[in-house]
């Protein structure tokens, strides 16, 4: 969960003025930093410690707004102010699109992104504070060697900005919104489609092992070092949330709670989600909304070693007409086998089969699968027909070759390290 550490300043009199300062309330975030990068470097596991907001003495540059002028970025390196500057803008513009929110801030209350180096700790680090000075939002965000951050992290932190601003604005409140982990995270989550399809694999491999979680677990607060093995879940939990079908009031009522200074969690969810507005019928929902995952394909489905297991596990012949063969045929056979067996009367049948299940595996994935599932479909198509056993051994090994190759390229894209 996201660490707050909350401090006011108290009303003080300005003898040479004459006047009152008002109170300020900050909101310091701290969010773990995660592995897989987006829109900056990736980071390392030993990054999940993160200090207090606190100065590096490093120099800034004069600050640079973003082209709508909504991000003010300040930074002693002009080129990384200039890419932050662009990262922000398309990052709110995608919030905007996934929240149907238009996020104005005013003159003078741009979102300051302060990009800082710190040569005595390497580490990268994302911290945020915010507070109210009147109606005003003053939010700011810090980036410590940004070389070493994490772009998930960047997302999750700007995201939480973004939606405590979006909150003050529809319904005011005397303090920053505490925007849950589960939340920003769900929606930085659901910003990029190659990590939206990433999640999507994930959860599935999740549901095939029997691991799902139950959503209490999903809600709960956690140490920062668990956040990022849980984003997946994040992400799913939010895409739920914005599949209901009165998504309008469910957000609107999400805000309402922000402003309202409530953290929404398991009895909020449990009053939109579930028919009955139990946890009960919200776990029950859920479970639901996770096993029908497995009719979906992403728009950008991502080959990971879980599909190449299912297309693995597919590759086999079923007997279908076991009153005319040996009892013990009725077992799946594998394509080695079948070759022999090539002239019994339900291989024709089962080789088609095989076909459409293996296509069925591969629908939607990315180009590098199609050979692959063509090289076995040939092999099966020649065995439909009683092709000999030469020719179809050449075909298999051919077949095999293939998908060894891949797997080799699979394998070898997880096990390699993340770029820095």
């Amino acid at each position: 969960m996201c660490s707050k550490t909350t401090g006011s300043v108290s009303r003080s009199r300005d003898k040479r003025r004459g006047r009152t300062t008002g109170t300020r309330h900050h909101h310091v975030l701290a969010i773990p930093v995660a592995l897989l990068g987006l829109y900056l470097p990736g980071a390392t596991r030993a990054q999940q410690s993160l200090p207090l907001w606190r100065s590096t003495n490093e120099p800034a540059l004069k600050g640079v707004y973003s082209s709508g002028h909504r991000f003010l970025i300040t930074g002693p390196d002009s080129l990384r102010v200039a890419r932050i500057s662009l990262v922000s803008e398309e990052l709110c513009v995608r919030v905007e699109r996934r929240l149907k929110e238009r996020i104005s801030l005013p003159a003078g209350d741009a979102l300051r992104i302060e990009l800082r180096l710190d040569a005595a700790d390497a580490r990268g680090r994302i911290l945020a504070k915010q507070w109210l000075e009147g109606k005003r939002m003053v939010q700011r965000m810090r980036v410590i060697n940004m070389d070493h951050a994490d772009s998930e992290t960047f997302t999750a932190v700007f995201a939480s900005l973004l939606l405590s601003r979006v909150a003050v604005h529809k319904y005011g409140g005397d303090h920053p919104p505490a925007v849950p982990t589960w939340l920003a995270e769900g929606l930085a989550q659901r910003l990029d489609e190659v990590v939206r399809a990433r999640n999507h694999d994930l959860v599935l491999g999740m549901l095939e092992s029997g691991a799902a979680p139950g959503i209490a677990d999903v809600v709960q607060d956690v140490a920062p070092d668990e956040v990022q093995r849980r984003r997946h879940l994040y992400g799913i939990l939010f895409a739920w949330l914005y599949a209901q079908p009165e998504r309008g009031a469910v957000l609107d009522s999400l805000y309402r709670t922000l402003a309202s200074g409530e953290s929404p969690g398991l009895d909020w969810l449990a009053r939109h989600l579930a028919p009955d507005g139990s946890p009960e019928g919200l776990e029950r929902k859920w479970q639901e909304w996770l096993v029908r995952q497995h009719t979906i394909i992403p728009a950008y489905a991502l080959l990971t070693p879980r599909v190449l297991r299912n297309l693995e596990a597919a590759l086999h012949l079923v007997p279908i007409e076991p009153a005319s063969v040996a009892a013990d045929t009725t077992q799946p056979v594998r394509l080695h086998e079948a070759i022999a067996r090539r002239h019994e009367p339900w291989v024709d049948v089962a080789a088609w089969q095989t076909i459409v299940r293996i296509e069925r595996v591969g629908l939607g994935y990315p180009r590098e699968l199609q050979p692959v599932i063509q090289s076995y479909r040939t092999f099966l198509e020649a065995l439909a027909k009683g092709k000999r056993e030469r020719s179809l051994g050449r075909l298999l090994e051919a077949a095999d070759a293939s998908f060894a190759d891949l797997q080799k390229r699979v394998l070898g894209a997880e096990s390699a390290p993340k770029s820095k």
